[in-house]
């Protein structure tokens, strides 16, 4: 059982909820199947992502994403999952996509962190640039 929570605290992008909606059921069904799970995905601006950033990284500036997991029960998964439209927009302009492909790409990369995936080595990167490119697909071409 997947119970998901969506918040928009940002002006900057449009949010299509049935589609964060069905990323957070594609990837958690696939990579965590049988728990029970409880997300939270929060769209933010720089500013405040920033501020999530210094007080739980030490890392002063804005970042893509930022996810927490909350539970130390290996039976549920429990997470916060912090989005930047700014960011995804800045993106976006560097990598020639839609600001609102970058935002849903940030929400699968979140996820997967919560699944236990890193990008701390360049095995790590792949693996997670082809799983998001997978979940992408999946969701957005149906």
């Amino acid at each position: 059982m997947i119970r998901l929570y969506i918040r928009n605290l940002q002006k900057r992008l449009p949010v299509d909820r049935a589609l964060v909606k069905k990323i957070v059921e594609a990837v958690c069904s696939k990579e965590n199947p049988g728990l029970k799970q409880q997300i939270s995905v929060c769209l933010v601006t720089d500013t405040r992502i920033r501020k999530l950033n210094e007080r739980f990284h030490h890392c002063d500036g804005p970042t893509d994403v930022l996810a927490f997991s909350l539970s130390d029960d290996p039976n549920e998964v429990i997470a916060d999952i912090f989005v930047s439209t700014d960011t995804a927009v800045a993106q976006s302009r560097i990598y020639r996509t839609d600001p609102r492909y970058e935002m849903y790409l940030y929400v699968i990369h979140g996820l997967l962190h919560i699944a236990g995936y890193n990008d701390l080595t360049a095995a790590g990167r792949r693996s997670m640039r082809r799983k998001e490119k997978q979940y992408l697909t999946i969701c957005m071409n149906q």
